[in-house]
């Protein structure tokens, strides 16, 4: 069986070599040097790479809020790109160097490559993250046990759009993300201790949200192509995904790309 792995390893001897200076102003019209960035990858490993993304699952949006560890969530990151998620929201302490720790070496080396992979945003305020999420139509799905909450078998999770809110490693969400959110959803636990490691409650709501939207599709409830993108979408996502690789490699942001227009087809593809 191959591993996430193999293929990062496999893509660190594909990839073709790219010049860090100007790479922002190059890469700003999809280009570099007057080519495509797809010339900058090998034949076989943009293939692997096209089968990436028509695997990616439409309408999941994963949000972490306050979180403490980096290395939490690069593991989380690593969670959503094996289940399919192509989108990570961040809500940032105001002391932290969050934009400086998704470009490290670490980050990446914890998530296994997966970092190069995933869109990543970041917000100021959960406010801001919620008003943003409700504007592209998505209904918000906080993780946390109240008295309130949903068993997370109970709860639907088959909509077109779900954002998934996750907190920080020590109080969980914020009662602002709890107000703010659609619905509470909880996972049962049978221990003493009441919580598990974030990246692992993350993929235990991931794999839930994968079965019910399975289940649906094979109920007749929805389409099969329901959860996929379209071709012509998953094209954008892969000049995309290639950018945002190519800005990473060089230690650039990857923030001045989600702002170009040529990008922001993606609001209605989510």
């Amino acid at each position: 069986i191959e591993t996430r792995s193999s293929l990062e390893s496999e893509g660190n001897q594909s990839e073709k070599s790219v010049q860090p200076e100007g790479v922002i102003e190059h890469l700003e019209d999809g280009s570099f040097n007057g080519k495509s960035v797809r010339d900058m990858y090998t034949p076989e490993r943009l293939e692997r790479l096209k089968t990436l993304v028509a695997n990616r699952q439409k309408g999941i949006i994963v949000v972490l809020e306050n979180i403490y560890s980096y290395e939490n969530a690069a593991a989380v990151i690593r969670s959503c790109d094996a289940f399919g998620v192509s989108d990570v929201w961040f809500i940032r302490r105001k002391t932290d160097k969050l934009e400086k720790a998704l470009q490290t070496d670490t980050f990446q080396t914890i998530s296994s490559g997966a970092s190069r992979w995933i869109n990543t945003r970041i917000f100021q305020s959960t406010a801001e993250c919620a008003e943003e999420l409700k504007k592209e139509g998505y209904i918000s799905v906080a993780t946390c046990l109240t008295e309130s909450s949903v068993n997370i078998f109970k709860t639907d999770m088959t909509v077109p759009k779900v954002a998934l809110w996750l907190g920080n490693e020590g109080k969980g969400l914020t009662e602002e993300a709890m107000e703010l959110a659609d619905i509470c959803s909880m996972l049962p636990m049978k221990g003493m201790v009441q919580s598990l490691n974030l990246s692992t409650a993350a993929a235990i709501f991931l794999a839930e949200i994968m079965r019910q939207r399975g289940a649906s599709v094979e109920k007749g409830l929805a389409a099969p192509e329901s959860f996929n993108f379209q071709e012509s979408e998953q094209e954008v996502m892969l000049d995309q995904m290639l950018m945002n690789d190519i800005l990473r490699r060089n230690k650039q942001s990857v923030q001045p790309v989600a702002k170009k227009a040529h990008w922001e087809k993606r609001v209605n593809m989510r």
